[in-house]
């Protein structure tokens, strides 16, 4: 629906029902078979953006979601299965502004959010080292994301560098659990399990004469907690690759691609994969330090 040409609203409603049927086949656990169902949820949702000029647009959301468990949630690995887990749900707020040059060779966004879920869900290990799944009871959500576009060098065909783009998008995420006890352990107020505070992340991608290429990302992550307890955290990092390219169009059809790069230019010693809330301390999986590689690519 719009109004004045300037302003929009949108509303929609859905239904949402989810329901597991299982039977056990020789998986070494007694589990009678059964059904699960987690309800039926409606999922209203309004929205509405305001250009206050060709060049600045708001918006403004409320919406509610919701996310039954997986099958490898209700499942664990050691083939139980959790007939007490419940979906996820929750409402979300969230406002932004865009704003863009008239010839769109900057654009930039920056949005807000506010998100309390209930009934989230959170990995656990058993002291065999299977992995199962619990509600978490209140998860409270609320963030910022901000990202830019700008494209510094527009299409130049004589020149050295004939396009050059730079993308940058960073995230603040203050995610705290709710009312979250475990047996005796009361971890209401705390930092939800692998979730960084910060995240950034930039990409530079230049084009060169003769179907050359060249991009240059960096990555920085935070330290991050490992365990709901907030008494393990993972270092934080700075992660850069380089990877170049050369397209060589054999035909209409077919192009072949010839491309190198390096991960972990900076050599950082990091880990990548981290186990949560893992049994014996073992919450670290090491990342590859810089190494290289390079490859053919064939398009049709």
């Amino acid at each position: 629906m719009k109004f004045y040409h300037r302003w929009t609203v949108e509303a929609s409603l859905g239904l949402n029902h989810a329901e597991i049927s299982y039977q056990s086949h020789d998986s070494g656990v007694a589990n009678p078979p059964g059904d699960i169902s987690f309800g039926r949820i409606w999922m209203p949702r309004l929205a509405t953006s305001y250009r206050l000029s060709d060049h600045i647009a708001l918006r403004a959301s409320v919406a509610k979601g919701y996310s039954p468990p997986t099958l490898a949630e209700v499942r664990s690995s050691d083939n139980t299965i959790n007939t007490e887990l419940d979906a996820e749900t929750g409402i979300n707020y969230e406002v932004g502004v865009r704003w863009e040059t008239a010839n769109r060779r900057f654009m930039s966004d920056i949005s807000l959010y506010h998100y309390t879920m209930d009934d989230g869900i959170i990995r656990q290990l058993r002291d065999n080292g299977a992995e199962f799944f619990v509600n978490a009871g209140e998860i409270k959500q609320q963030g910022l994301e901000a990202s830019i576009w700008a494209n510094l060098i527009p299409f130049n065909n004589d020149g050295l560098i004939q396009t050059l783009s730079f993308h940058s998008a960073v995230a603040y995420n203050h995610y705290r659990f709710g009312h979250y006890q475990v047996n005796n352990n009361d971890y209401t107020g705390n930092k939800v399990t692998a979730v960084p505070d910060w995240v950034w992340t930039n990409t530079l991608s230049f084009t060169f004469p003769r179907q050359l290429g060249l991009n240059i990302s960096h990555n920085y992550t935070a330290k991050m907690p490992l365990n709901d307890g907030n008494s393990v955290f993972s270092d934080k990092f700075h992660l850069l690759q380089l990877k170049g390219t050369w397209d060589w169009r054999l035909s209409s059809s077919l192009q072949l691609q010839l491309f190198l790069g390096v991960d972990n230019v900076l050599n950082e010693q990091y880990s990548l994969g981290n186990d949560i809330n893992a049994f014996g301390q073992r919450y670290f999986n090491p990342a590859a330090t810089r190494n290289y590689y390079a490859g053919v690519k064939l398009q049709f």
